[in-house]
């Protein structure tokens, strides 16, 4: 079940420069975490990613799909200093987005945007996975590892 949660911004960031901030009302943060199981293959790729991640803050990570259209599963992960961020699209039951979060130093959440909103997981503890899986819509989705 999600949760409503209220937050500012969200910023679009690359190569450690803000291009686009959008303010969202709420986000949608999960109690629990998913178990639905992720398909494996990697047919999909990245256009940008942020080495200073989310709000600029070194060792989150933060990518978006360069907007491309998906027509089969497909998951990647990327690795900051102490961070990692697995993400993708699978269509197991639904056809969904989703981001899987780690950070072994913070508190940490996971974030998907896409046509539909912007959605948040629960806060994690450090050395914790941060899980978030939402139905897709749209062409340009955006994957984060925040952390607090």
């Amino acid at each position: 079940m999600n949760q409503r949660v209220k937050t500012g911004f969200i910023m679009l960031l690359t190569a450690g420069t803000v291009i686009c901030s959008s303010p969202f009302n709420t986000f949608a943060a999960s109690k629990t975490a998913s178990k639905t199981p992720v398909a494996t293959s990697t047919t999909g790729t990245v256009s940008r990613v942020n080495p200073k991640g989310a709000g600029g803050i070194k060792g989150y990570i933060y990518v978006d799909n360069g907007e491309q259209t998906f027509k089969s599963d497909w998951k990647l992960t990327k690795y900051g200093k102490d961070s990692k961020l697995t993400y993708g699209y699978n269509t197991v039951l639904i056809n969904e987005d989703f981001a899987w979060a780690y950070h072994s130093k913070r508190e940490h959440s996971a974030i998907v945007s896409n046509k539909r909103g912007a959605f948040m997981s629960s806060k994690k503890k450090k050395k914790k996975t941060a899980k978030i899986e939402v139905r897709h819509k749209g062409s340009y989705i955006q994957y984060q590892n925040t952390g607090y």
